[in-house]
């Protein structure tokens, strides 16, 4: 009985221990105080993944240390790692709080690829002048590029996030799942290979060929002449507009 009860009680503490542990890690954190600048030393990279709620400001051009702005106690908290040529910035805590999203300034001269989730915004400072180039969102983010001379961008919507390109690129690859946007009326392709499911809406400017296969309540608006290859199932649409 005596060792019964020892074995109750102690299973007991380790689960309170976890609880503990866990619940530190998901404590809400809460920006206070003035807004402050830091900088930070990171290696090189040629991609970004970025988690939470962080306003991304994109220059190309000579590798520099990145910039943050934000709260004293919220930078704190943000983690900046480089692993395997990516650039990986998110917090260090589960819940976050905060009137302004932390900004953070990258300067680099190659990016291919950029993936976000949660509630981020990624603005392109200046243009980009890229070759293969790959875009991923899950969440509510929303982005904002010019690519210049691509040769091929494939572009991942999941969720409502909503993606605007302007520049020009040879292919352009586009799947969105959920009531994502991309707006592209101003990002001439030769080719557009469009997916969507949902009630996702893309708008696409292509001159050769355009394939488009839409799923759901979605529509596709696009600009051109190309040949088209489509189908649709259920309430969708795909049109061409002037």
């Amino acid at each position: 009985m005596k060792y019964s009860f020892f074995r109750n009680y102690l299973a007991f503490c380790l689960l309170l221990t976890a609880f503990a542990f866990t619940s530190c890690n998901k404590e809400t954190l809460r920006g206070k105080g003035d807004i402050i600048s830091k900088t930070r030393t990171v290696g090189t990279y040629e991609a970004i993944s970025v988690g939470g709620e962080f306003e991304i400001y994109l220059t190309q051009g000579p590798a520099q240390d990145i910039k943050l702005e934000g709260q004293e106690n919220v930078l704190a908290e943000v983690i900046t790692t480089t692993r395997n040529n990516e650039l990986k910035i998110e917090f260090n805590k589960d819940n976050v709080k905060i009137d302004e999203p932390v900004r953070v300034y990258l300067s680099t001269p190659n990016l291919k690829e950029i993936n976000l989730s949660g509630a981020n915004r990624v603005i392109g400072a200046t243009d980009w002048q890229v070759n293969d180039f790959k875009v991923s969102t899950s969440g509510s983010s929303t982005v904002n590029l010019t690519l210049k001379g691509a040769a091929d961008v494939q572009t991942r919507i999941s969720g409502s996030g909503e993606i605007t390109y302007y520049g020009d690129a040879s292919t352009h690859d586009l799947e969105i799942s959920g009531s994502g946007k991309l707006k592209a009326f101003g990002f001439t392709t030769k080719i557009s290979d469009i997916g969507i499911s949902g009630s996702g809406r893309a708008e696409v400017m292509a001159i050769e060929k355009l394939s488009a296969q839409v799923s759901g309540s979605g529509k596709v608006y696009y600009k051109g002449n190309p040949a088209e290859n489509s189908s649709v199932s259920g309430s969708g649409s795909i049109s061409k507009v002037d």
